[in-house]
């Protein structure tokens, strides 16, 4: 009995502690993943010369954390944005480049769904990104696109 109560209080603190992390530095560390991750179509495509750079995220990454981790977005006027109307002012040249990424599902104990896409001119990119978060680092499991135009 006593070795099943101890089971079940470290249960307990493993739960505590995964859903702790999750939600104190699970949303910084999945801006890391991804910019990890990060792949394009659109923006070394050959006729592609862009100046300017909108991220869009919900999760409100610093410019900081943008060069950071995304290194190809090293070189570009970077602008941060929650949505594309705030990022809109970019849109009136023909040099932009949007790229978005949000979770589509979010949930410390199960697999998370992860919109990444990219946007210019006629071209675009999409990808689902499964991300599973264990303690204190997320896991990529699998990438795949979704579309390319």
């Amino acid at each position: 009995m006593i070795f099943l109560k101890r089971i079940g209080i470290a249960m307990l603190f493993l739960i505590a502690i995964q859903t702790l992390t999750f939600y104190t530095i699970g949303e910084r560390s999945l801006i890391k993943e991804i910019g990890n991750n990060y792949e394009s179509y659109v923006l070394q495509y050959n006729e592609n010369e862009f100046k300017d750079i909108g991220v869009i995220s919900e999760l409100n990454p610093t410019r900081e954390q943008v060069i950071e981790y995304f290194s190809e977005f090293r070189t570009y006027n970077l602008k941060i944005c929650t949505s594309t109307s705030d990022c809109s002012d970019l849109q009136e040249n023909n040099y932009f480049y949007f790229y978005f990424f949000d979770f589509e599902t979010k949930n410390p104990f199960t697999v998370n769904l992860i919109n990444e896409g990219e946007w210019a001119k006629e071209f675009g990119a999409s990808w689902d990104s499964k991300y599973i978060w264990i303690v204190y680092k997320w896991i990529l499991i699998e990438k795949t696109n979704t579309g390319i135009s």
